[in-house]
């Protein structure tokens, strides 16, 4: 276990907008293990004085288009845009990248391509589409966070859409590991 680390200001962002005011925020082992409302400056690793202290936020639906069209947007552009703007959690959007992350071995490719240019927490979407019912248990216990699918045309033309007998058969798959669609 590592030893207890303390961010304090005179300003954090406690449960809303309008709940800001001085609090130390105490972190051991990468979690939040309490929050005392005072600012507490000696002993602090970190002091911002000031400058507030808030949660990072978390965008769920960003198009990293790595592998196949990194032209568009890669890893490292969408991550260090993402840092730029507060944002320190991104889930990549399974279409507009070849392959599409329709199969475990798309998925794992992409992972694999990420590895060396995440500035921000990244997480990964899963695609259904026809015949990939399979596919989908295994991209959850890779990491998938969830599965997204199109009902009518995606404009991709990896990423066709599914028919009601295939989007049924994704949520029974999906089912059985409590997987989001």
């Amino acid at each position: 276990m590592s030893q207890e680390t303390a961010f304090t200001s005179q300003r954090v962002l406690l449960s809303s907008t309008s709940n800001v005011g001085p609090a130390t925020i105490y972190v051991q082992d990468g979690k939040v293990t309490r929050i005392e409302r005072e600012y507490k400056p000696d002993g602090a690793l970190v002091d911002a004085g000031t400058k507030l202290i808030m949660p990072g936020v978390v965008d769920a639906h960003v198009h990293i288009n790595q592998p196949g069209r990194t032209q568009w947007e890669g890893v490292v552009t969408a991550s260090h845009a993402a840092a730029a703007g507060g944002v320190t959690s991104i889930i990549d959007m399974p279409l507009n990248c070849i392959p599409s992350t329709v199969t475990v071995d798309a998925y794992n490719q992409k992972r694999t391509s990420f590895k060396d240019g995440m500035w921000v927490d990244v997480g990964t979407w899963g695609g259904v589409v026809p015949g990939n019912a399979s596919d989908l248990v295994p991209m959850l216990e890779a990491g998938a966070r969830g599965f997204k699918c199109f009902l009518c045309d995606s404009g991709v033309d990896e990423f066709p859409p599914v028919n009601e007998e295939q989007l049924r058969l994704a949520m029974t798959e999906l089912k059985k590991k409590n997987g989001k669609l």
